[in-house]
């Protein structure tokens, strides 16, 4: 509890009245000019930015003394009767300080509360003396606040935030509360306790599974022994390190080869072979999941079909030979990405050509011995045809 002092010095306040007469068959009538008699008034501004803010006032007393008349106090729609002396148990003000702010306007005011005796014709004035004026509010002080050291970190294993709290009064303790996603973690600080730890690991990445940041809060209780006096939160951002992509394993591609001789069965044969496409063990990380395998390479795409945790696509017959480097791009729920390439070798063919082609007469023996006057002819084709294996 804290107390909040101050005087207002002494002033004084004047109320005046006049009258006049007419005479009717020899009665008085009597007008006051005024009607009642005036009212002097005095604002007084008081100061209160040393009261923190966001403090709660608990109690306010407004002591003075005054004399004569109505004499009372207003301030913030609130009007207090202050004449007589208060200066003993004082005026309960504290509707006043409902709403607090940085200052108050106090309007004192005093107004004679007759009117003398009348006479034909007579004016005056009253004053009161305002004395003694102390206004005392008591408060609690606010909840303490805080600050982080940094407002966005990178989840791993050596991220760490710090928060340092500014007690708003030394002999309070305070419990702190981190929160990110359903973790809960909770710091007891006694009095004179000011900093609190949180260490941010990988695996806080699950409480994320579709995005690559994620918000957090601290939350500072601010306590007078076992009594809550407020509670002040603020936030922090966790981010996924850029490292954090979907995983796979092996990445494969079987030929399918019809109408060749069966050696050739395990061999990609240009124009002939295509692809059975398979990635094994594809899996999203810290919670994430997979969304897409796209296959590619060859000049066109095909999106793979699951099974458990293994996708399979098939291309077509392929149409170029060499090295053909085979992608696997896979994307997971935060929309991060990862790449496994396969390359094959797909053997060269081209159909049979025939390059040139002679006859000759020759005779009829084994060696078919060219002779002009054989009766056998020898006929002999140049041809061209794609060596694979």
């Amino acid at each position: 509890m804290a107390t909040f002092t101050t005087s207002i010095s002494s002033f004084t306040l004047k109320s005046s009245w006049s009258y006049k007469t007419a005479n009717d068959d020899r009665t008085y009538v009597y007008y006051t000019n005024p009607t009642t008699p005036s009212k002097g008034t005095k604002t007084v501004t008081v100061d209160l930015s040393s009261i923190p803010a966001g403090s709660r006032v608990t109690a306010a007393t407004l002591k003075i003394k005054t004399s004569n008349g109505t004499s009372e106090a207003k301030a913030a729609g609130r009007s207090y009767g202050v004449t007589n002396d208060h200066t003993s148990s004082g005026i309960n003000v504290l509707p006043w300080f409902s709403s607090l702010g940085s200052a108050i306007s106090i309007v004192f005011s005093f107004q004679y509360s007759s009117v003398p005796s009348q006479s034909s014709s007579s004016s005056g004035s009253r004053s009161s003396f305002f004395d003694a004026i102390r206004l005392t509010i008591e408060y609690e002080l606010p909840s303490s606040d805080g600050t982080i050291d940094i407002s966005e970190i990178e989840a791993g294993p050596d991220s760490t935030i710090t928060l340092t709290i500014s007690p708003s009064n030394p002999n309070y303790n305070h419990v702190v509360t981190w929160t990110f996603g359903s973790l809960t973690e909770v710091d007891t600080l006694t009095v004179g306790e000011t900093v609190a730890d949180l260490d941010v690991p990988l695996s806080f990445l699950n409480q994320i599974p579709n995005a690559t940041s994620g918000e957090g809060t601290v939350t500072i209780d601010t306590y007078d022994g076992s009594e809550l006096k407020g509670s002040k939160s603020y936030t922090f951002t966790v981010t996924v390190p850029d490292n954090v992509v979907p995983t796979a394993g092996t990445f494969s591609a079987t030929p399918v080869t019809q109408n060749v001789h069966q050696d050739l069965a395990s061999t990609f044969i240009q124009g002939y072979s295509s692809a059975n496409l398979s990635l094994s063990n594809v899996s999203g990380v810290y919670g994430s999941t997979i969304t897409s395998v796209i296959f590619g390479g060859w000049g066109d795409s095909a999106t793979g079909t699951a099974s458990g945790t293994t996708y399979t696509a098939s291309t077509p017959v392929l149409s170029t030979s060499g090295t053909v480097a085979l992608q696997a791009l896979i994307t997971d729920s935060r929309g991060r990405t990862s790449t496994k390439t396969l390359n094959i070798t797909v053997a060269e063919y081209t159909r049979p050509t025939i390059v040139a082609m002679t006859a000759k007469r020759c005779n009829n023996d084994a060696n078919m011995t060219i002779n002009d006057q054989g009766t056998s002819a020898k006929v002999t084709v140049t041809y061209t045809i794609a060596s694979i294996n």
